[in-house]
């Protein structure tokens, strides 16, 4: 039972991990989201929305951090 634990949390990790090689920097994001930065993540947000307007996860992430 334990190793089959294991192995799904290990099939869940490298998902992530592939999702967030996609686009590191809103994983940093989620980070400062998740270390109580919120001013900062929406700094960042707010550049990251300056480069390329069209990107909804910077809005996304920077709507979260506004929660």
């Amino acid at each position: 039972l334990f190793r089959l634990r294991r192995t799904t949390l290990k099939k869940q990790m490298r998902r992530e991990i592939k999702q967030w090689r996609r686009f590191p920097k809103m994983f940093y994001f989620s980070v400062l989201l998740k270390l109580k930065r919120p001013v900062a993540a929406i700094a960042d947000c707010d550049k990251a929305i300056s480069i390329n307007a069209d990107s909804a996860q910077g809005y996304k992430f920077r709507g979260r951090a506004y929660r």
